[in-house]
């Protein structure tokens, strides 16, 4: 497994960039002490690669000198989930208010509706605007979540959502450790992992030719598009961009183990939003 070395925000943008080859051959390190935010797909690719990297030997993870920044991890329960992966750190304990609406704290997942409230929180900010966007995104979220198992060769993975610009927007993120997506459509020509995200993005494309009944990324990809947003994936050692027809790739020198999804949606519902306690919505997530 890599390390993980974070200078400046981890998210969407340049997080193969982040991805080094193993320092120390005893443990994987994962150093968060630069890290300046965290959007939900950099949440639940730490989760994932300290779980993977778990399997396989000691893990220790260096908390952000930030304390703000500490402080939203804690609150989006890294702690928790870094505990039960038996991985060593040093975030901070926080103390919880409920802020339903606002995010859905990082969480490990299991089966088919493991994504489901982040699914029903998507369903929630996009229904007013569109009701038939609301419910594709909806059924996406939760495909996305049903194929880990299915399809990644894993029986978990992770997710994680935050509003933000008080509320006008959304971000939500779903990734795991597993076999990763140029593994899944090698038996449709994909040569290398860049390849690869581009077919997952086309329409019609799955593992096998009797799964033609779902929501599918393309239908994620146009209901995102629509509503000023994006999807963003990763997997192996390519990064690729989706929005109103324009793709933006990326290749990273050390591959990533496993795949990450994150949607934006720029124009959710007028909804409620409140802030997490001591952490500024800019140090959660930022364009």
């Amino acid at each position: 497994m890599p390390d993980l070395v974070v200078v400046g925000p981890l998210g969407s943008d340049g997080l193969l960039s982040c991805l080094r080859p193993r320092a120390c051959p005893e443990r994987t390190l994962i150093d968060l002490t630069r890290m300046a935010h965290c959007e939900p797909l950099g949440l639940v690719a730490v989760a994932a690669l300290a779980d993977a990297a778990a399997a396989e030997g000691p893990v220790v993870l260096r908390a952000p000198v930030d304390p703000s920044v500490a402080r939203y991890l804690a609150r989006m329960r890294l702690g928790r989930v870094l505990d039960d992966a038996g991985v060593e750190h040093d975030l901070p304990v926080v103390r919880e208010h409920p802020l339903d609406d606002v995010l859905v704290e990082l969480r490990r997942f299991e089966g088919p509706r493991g994504a489901e409230e982040v699914a029903a929180m998507v369903h929630r900010a996009v229904e007013a605007v569109d009701p038939v966007a609301a419910a594709a995104l909806h059924d996406g979220v939760v495909e996305a979540a049903d194929n880990v198992p299915r399809h990644a060769r894993r029986c978990h993975g992770y997710v994680a959502a935050q509003k933000r610009d008080q509320g006008r927007s959304l971000l939500f993120a779903v990734g795991d450790s597993g076999v990763g997506v140029l593994q899944t459509l090698r038996r449709w020509g994909a040569l290398d992992a860049a390849q690869a995200l581009e077919m997952a993005v086309r329409e019609g494309v799955s593992e096998t030719p009797e799964e033609t009944g779902g929501t599918g990324l393309s239908s994620v990809v146009k209901h995102l598009s629509s509503l000023g947003g994006h999807l963003h994936l990763v997997s192996g050692d390519a990064a690729l961009s989706v929005a109103s027809g324009q793709r933006r790739s990326a290749r990273g020198p050390v591959p990533f183990p496993g795949t990450l999804l994150q949607g934006l949606v720029r124009r959710a519902g007028d909804l409620p939003c409140r802030r997490p306690s001591g952490v500024e919505d800019s140090s959660a997530a930022r364009p």
